[in-house]
């Protein structure tokens, strides 16, 4: 296949990255958080017989810092896209290194939802490597 043809194939991954992103993130803005337990308190008059509750939250009731856990990986992916379409492996390295940092981080709470963008990102570099890769372009010729 023509290394011509092959030149936009990291963008197009990279950009398939941001729209997962972005997907993932509405998903888990919406999804309803549910949480149940007992309670049991003691007061000066002796001990209240244990209670049951259930709540139900959103992500953004429960998310200190607001959509920003959902905005970082958006933002790196975005980053990708645009270094993806420079050509530039180097810094995509970088920022796909970032990228599964972010998500190696969040692993216990949201980070398990970005394995698949992750993964994208990751063959995104991999095809920039080797579109740049000067055998390949020798091996054209």
């Amino acid at each position: 296949m023509s290394r011509r043809i092959l030149r936009p194939l990291p963008f197009v991954l990279a950009l398939a990255a941001v729209l997962w992103c972005a997907w993932i993130g509405v998903l888990i803005w919406k999804t309803p958080i549910v949480i149940e337990g007992i309670t049991a308190q003691s007061t000066e008059a002796g001990a209240e017989p244990p209670r049951t509750f259930r709540e139900v939250r959103s992500f953004g009731d429960s998310s200190v810092l607001g959509f920003l856990p959902l905005a970082i990986p958006v933002i790196l992916a975005a980053g990708a896209a645009l270094i993806a379409r420079l050509h530039a492996p180097g810094f995509l390295a970088a920022v796909v290194v970032l990228f599964l940092g972010y998500v190696f981080i969040t692993g216990f709470s949201i980070g398990g939802a970005y394995h698949g963008p992750a993964a994208v990102l990751a063959a995104a570099l991999i095809a920039d490597v080797m579109l740049s890769w000067k055998g390949w372009q020798a091996a054209e010729a």
